[in-house]
């Protein structure tokens, strides 16, 4: 879809947005009872982005949220949001099964959730949604021709329940993921790419083979021991089934069944408020357990893997929110530690020069970071932000020509950021 096409859709799904705001407030009869609130977060940084040991150049951060709550009565809310974010410097994100390194990033997302009340002890929501995502691979891409670019379209219910001490939220997603570039840049690239990528996106394996949807079931329960203290449990199960990517057979053709994946995410954690200041230690981990029917082959060794995208991996993450200074209106420190361990389950490794070893991939990415924030007196809900990260990946896999695995990278911020 083109760059005009784009907008367009843009512009009247605003309209139905818009309108069906419109609508939903003049549904009451008693419109003097609507109260509309505000609620807006803003946060620009500016930093620098190193890869390794490249600087990169400096670059900015975006974030915007809003929504104009709208309570027609105290047991019926709708709220329409907004956000935008804006990466204006590096990153290594996971595109289609691996590490790769992105220049700037985009997205904006409308969105429209309804609440209603059913008794003190129940909730229900209904929501749906919009989004795009840009992503830039090189300084010199346009925007809106991104390889990965994908526009993401949401609907979804929950029911959220009191249960004494607790808290029971029980949900449904249904989304759907579409790449509108590329499988028109794919014969761009043709056989000059490597074997196993190629795999991936050739033509013979469908025209859309990134485009999937997803049926989501997930479910949560908070309860709190204490006043300060509290235990939260997840449980997600996505079902992603991509409508025009045939599985690759032992012979290195496309057969006729299509790809589906299955991801199982388990999680758990604590949190505790260490005292009257509201320092906060939270700790929590989770395992994730990904299958999928896909394979891979690479022809230039005639080389079968099998599950080229199943993996298991824990994620264990503690942190700490630490309040001083004016107690009404605190600096904040937070502090945050990240370790996450990965093991593929059917992707073999390889050394540098891409001969196949016999182990399977495993990979361990430890991230730590550091955040201060400040009140700006004058101006109510404005704080000044400084922050920076460190992160680094290594793994037993040794050939990078097709995805990033080992690399570490660093980046710092400074900028404001408004709540209201």
């Amino acid at each position: 879809m083109s760059k005009g096409g784009l907008i367009e859709v843009a512009k009247i799904f605003c309209l139905i947005f818009y309108g069906f705001v419109f609508i939903s407030i003049l549904s009451f009869s008693n419109i003097d009872a609507v109260v509309i609130t505000p609620v807006t977060n803003i946060s620009m940084l500016g930093g620098q982005y190193f890869f390794k040991t490249e600087p990169g150049s400096f670059g900015g951060n975006i974030d915007l949220f809003f929504t104009p709550v709208i309570n027609f009565t105290p047991d019926n809310a709708l709220l329409p949001i907004c956000t935008f974010t804006y990466r204006g410097t590096k990153d290594v994100q996971e595109l289609v099964g691996g590490g790769t390194l992105t220049q700037e990033t985009a997205d904006l997302g409308i969105s429209l959730k309804y609440v209603n009340k059913f008794s003190d002890t129940l909730k229900g929501k209904i929501k749906t949604g919009y989004k795009f995502e840009y992503l830039k691979e090189t300084k010199d891409e346009e925007w809106t021709k991104g390889l990965f670019d994908y526009n993401k379209i949401i609907v979804g219910l929950e029911l959220e329940k009191l249960l004494g001490s607790g808290n029971l939220l029980l949900g449904y997603d249904y989304y759907q993921m579409k790449y509108p570039n590329y499988s028109s840049l794919v014969s761009e690239y043709g056989t000059t790419i490597d074997t196993t990528t190629y795999s991936e996106i050739s033509q013979n394996a469908g025209k859309n083979v990134l485009d999937y949807n997803t049926n989501d079931i997930f479910v949560e329960f908070i309860h709190n021991y204490s006043e300060t203290t509290s235990i939260k449990f997840n449980y997600d199960l996505a079902y992603k089934y991509f409508v025009d990517q045939k599985i690759v057979t032992e012979q290195g053709k496309f057969g006729t069944d299509k790809r589906n994946d299955l991801v199982h995410y388990l999680g758990a954690g604590i949190n505790r408020i260490l005292n009257k200041r509201n320092n906060i230690i939270d700790i929590t981990d989770s395992i994730t357990v990904y299958t999928s029917n896909q394979n891979s082959y690479d022809a230039n060794n005639t080389k079968f893997i099998p599950d080229f995208y199943g993996f298991i991996q824990n994620n264990f993450t503690p942190s700490l929110k630490i309040c001083f200074g004016n107690i009404q209106n605190p600096n904040i420190i937070n502090f945050y530690f990240d370790i996450a361990y990965r093991q593929y389950t059917g992707r073999l490794a390889q050394d540098p020069s891409g001969i196949y070893k016999s182990e399977k991939i495993h990979q361990t990415t430890t991230t730590l970071g550091l955040s201060l924030s400040f009140p700006v007196s004058s101006i109510k809900g404005l704080t000044a932000k400084i922050s920076s990260n460190y992160r680094t990946t290594e793994s037993n896999m040794k050939y990078e020509k097709n995805y990033r695995y080992n690399y570490y990278v660093t980046n710092y911020f400074v900028g404001l950021e408004w709540r209201n």
